[in-house]
């Protein structure tokens, strides 16, 4: 499964959809450093202040960031998991104070909290993330998305991600951080059992993503559109997969387009067989291997018989 992408990094969201090189952002500080992460506390570990809780959240973040951003070295996700498992373990001893910071704190530790709180996947931190998305601070709206995508909820409403990615002069932390939330919100919902029904909304949100100019943003569009199964989308797709100059994108369209797996696309991941970078020509031959239900190799000419 492609990893998604995110804009994390405290504010600063360096997305990269093909590396995996972008994170949700939490701060604005983009030069502090990521220590290891350590184990959560335990019953016998004294009491932390609320900024030494907001100290060690941003920790535990950054922790998921670097691990995040490296997933070429965790296939199986396991690592991820460790680390979200220990994040839901810490904020779950501090939510009450977390809360307190999330409604009531300065900017900076208020965006940390937001975010932190989405690990706890507590009901009642909810209704706090919600009501942080109208804040009037990008640094508090950019960290919540992030929150909230991790919070990883079918049900969350589509409205406050929607007032998110159109907000006039958003700013870029901010727009990285609601497509990575509107890609893992999508993924989430077709992966409940049942799945949960996705208006044309959410396409359309995701299309809206496609035209921007930062290619990471393009990407997690792209995916998003994937995991939607959203088959209006393959013209749109293909002619990325075919023309963007960026290859994470077009790494991102192959695999958008093997997710939804239209035969209308054959013609453009035929030619992606010979794309000059190696991920985006494995990207189309998987593509391709999804539509067809056999792998024919990375020849063009052996899968023409197919279509």
């Amino acid at each position: 499964m492609l990893a998604l992408f995110a804009s994390c990094s405290t504010m600063s969201g360096e997305g990269d959809g093909q590396s995996n090189n972008s994170n949700p952002s939490t701060s604005n500080n983009e030069t502090s450093s990521t220590p290891g992460l350590g184990n959560p506390h335990s019953s016998e570990d004294p009491i932390l202040t609320p900024n030494e809780v907001i100290v060690e959240c941003e920790r535990h973040i950054r922790a998921w960031q670097v691990r995040n951003s490296n997933r070429r070295n965790d296939p199986t996700g396991s690592g991820i998991k460790v680390l979200e498992e220990a994040t839901q373990v810490f904020v779950g001893k501090y939510i009450a104070a977390l809360s307190d910071v999330a409604i009531s704190g300065q900017d900076r530790p208020r965006g940390i909290a937001s975010t932190a709180l989405g690990f706890s996947k507590d009901p009642t931190v909810l209704p706090i993330l919600l009501n942080n998305l109208s804040d009037s601070s990008d640094l508090v709206v950019a960290n919540t998305l992030f929150g909230l995508a991790m919070y990883g909820d079918p049900n969350i409403p589509l409205a406050g991600l929607e007032a998110a990615i159109l907000r006039p002069n958003a700013s870029l932390g901010l727009l990285r951080n609601a497509a990575f939330a509107l890609v893992r919100l999508a993924q989430v919902r077709q992966q409940a059992i049942p799945p949960k029904p996705v208006s044309k909304d959410w396409g359309r949100l995701l299309a809206h993503l496609l035209s921007r100019p930062e290619p990471e943003i393009r990407a997690q569009g792209a995916t998003g559109l994937g995991y939607l199964h959203a088959e209006s989308a393959v013209p749109r797709l293909a002619n990325m997969l075919a023309g963007d100059p960026e290859s994470r994108v077009r790494f991102a369209a192959a695999f958008a387009l093997g997710e939804i797996g239209s035969k209308a696309a054959a013609p453009d991941l035929l030619g992606a067989l010979s794309d000059p970078d190696s991920m985006t020509a494995g990207a189309a031959r998987g593509a391709l291997t999804k539509i067809v239900g056999k792998d024919f190799g990375p020849n063009p000419e052996a899968w023409k018989g197919q279509f």
